[in-house]
């Protein structure tokens, strides 16, 4: 009897553990369906992100403490956000690729290709991170030409067995930021728009902080093997690049050589139009004068070929987005232009190489004004180019402009309900 009993009390304290560990460990996770259901975190910093970034002791105290709170949410919540999902793995990785946890990394990376739903990245993820992992057990890190040999060794085994015609696109977005990145330039970067911000509160988010990981992840694991990563992809670039057919030829539509067809208004509403580039398919309200009043009482002034509003959400009758000092800037800056254009299309060519020598050369505090203009100019030509690409082969359509205007600004202006209020009532007084 008294052993039933012996045996029964610890069947009791078995059951009873296991219950306390069930929901100790939580067996059950809460499902979220959007981010908005997550904890946010945010993150002490006393010192310039510069310094957080580059100081390995600051450096290793922040990112404990993002992984401990990265790892409690994965533990507590049931993701299905795949995007979502797959960032938290992301940082987990740069973390354990920084710190050398390679299995970790190496599962980490496995995990997030099940998410990747697109083909290329798919096939591309963690190719670079695979290879720097053979390399450092096959040889180490003690002889850097030998380490480095053996990487590329690695990824260039990698990469040739993957389908160009799925990874192409990829591989030449890769290795044009790979050309462009140096140190400097990242920490320009992401001093350029948040360091103001950090100074003054003394925080950063978790989004924030998962840059901060990332720009710490870029400068120390690939930055030192750039200019292998590049030659690598280069040469398999190189070795399958084909002319690709000219697919929408057969797609376009030209009516130019059409009769007794109506002219036809097609608005774009978009950064401002450039009335010279299109001078004969511009809308013309006749109703209107220029001479400083709303002749045709629909709320606009002047507005002969269409309306335009300022930053600050106010009426302006300049169609173009505006620059300053355009006439001195602007081939500067088309230059500029056409060279990150041909770098991200991996194309050789003098602008590409000028832009490749201005951004190894520039120092941190420069890479504020240099991404403002190139924005700048972005803002300034791409209405235009909507509306080219709009009218093409259609020489009935008239093209109404009706201009928005963006911060071209690493920090823009902030976000106030007035500003939101101005906003709607801009776009209601557009559509009507």
């Amino acid at each position: 009897m008294r052993r039933i009993l012996f045996i029964a009390c610890v069947c009791i304290l078995v059951l009873l553990a296991f219950s306390l560990y069930a929901e100790e460990t939580g067996s059950e996770k809460k499902k979220i369906t959007t981010i908005d259901d997550l904890p946010r975190y945010t993150y002490d910093v006393q010192t310039t992100l510069t310094e957080l970034i580059t100081s390995k002791e600051l450096f290793m105290s922040f990112a404990a403490e993002v992984r401990t709170d990265i790892e409690s949410v994965l533990g507590t919540y049931e993701i299905e956000d795949k995007t979502t999902f797959k960032n938290y793995l992301g940082i987990l990785v740069s973390l354990d690729m920084l710190y050398g946890n390679y299995d970790k990394a190496l599962g980490g990376i496995e995990k997030v290709r099940e998410l990747e739903d697109k083909p290329a990245r798919k096939l591309m993820m963690g190719l670079i991170n695979n290879a720097i992992i053979q390399a450092q057990r096959e040889v180490g890190y003690d002889d850097e030409t030998v380490y480095k040999q053996a990487f590329s060794r690695y990824l260039s085994e990698s990469i040739d067995e993957l389908p160009w015609e799925i990874i192409q696109e990829r591989v030449e977005e890769i290795k044009g930021r790979m050309e462009l990145f140096s140190e400097n330039v990242l920490l320009g970067m992401i001093e350029s728009q948040f360091e103001a911000a950090v100074l003054k509160t003394h925080q950063i988010s978790s989004d924030v902080a998962a840059q901060v990981i990332g720009i710490r992840y870029a400068i120390e694991i690939q930055l030192p093997l750039k200019n292998e990563i590049v030659a690598v992809y280069d040469k398999y670039i190189k070795e399958n690049r084909v002319v690709k057919a000219d697919i929408w030829k057969e797609r376009s539509v030209d009516l130019s050589e059409t009769d007794n067809l109506q002219p036809i208004v097609v608005a774009i509403w978009d950064t401002g139009v450039d009335t010279e580039v299109y001078p004969d398919q511009i809308f013309v309200n006749t109703n209107e004068k220029l001479n400083g009043e709303d002749d045709d009482s629909n709320g606009f002034i002047d507005d002969i070929y269409g309306v335009a509003y300022t930053l600050e959400e106010e009426k302006t009758t300049e169609l173009l987005y505006p620059i300053e000092n355009a006439e001195e800037r602007l081939p500067r800056m088309k230059e500029m232009m056409k060279g990150l254009l041909d770098v991200q299309a991996s194309i050789d060519s003098p602008e590409a190489a000028t832009l490749k020598q201005k951004i190894a050369s520039m120092h941190p505090v420069e890479v504020k004004p240099f991404l403002e203009d190139l924005m700048q100019f972005i803002l300034y030509f791409h209405g235009t180019h909507v509306a080219g690409v709009a009218v093409e082969g259609n020489p009935f359509a008239r093209i109404l402009i009706a201009r928005l205007t963006a911060d071209y600004r690493t920090i823009p202006l902030p976000p106030t309900v007035e500003r939101a209020h101005k906003s709607a009532k801009m776009y209601r007084e557009v559509v009507e």
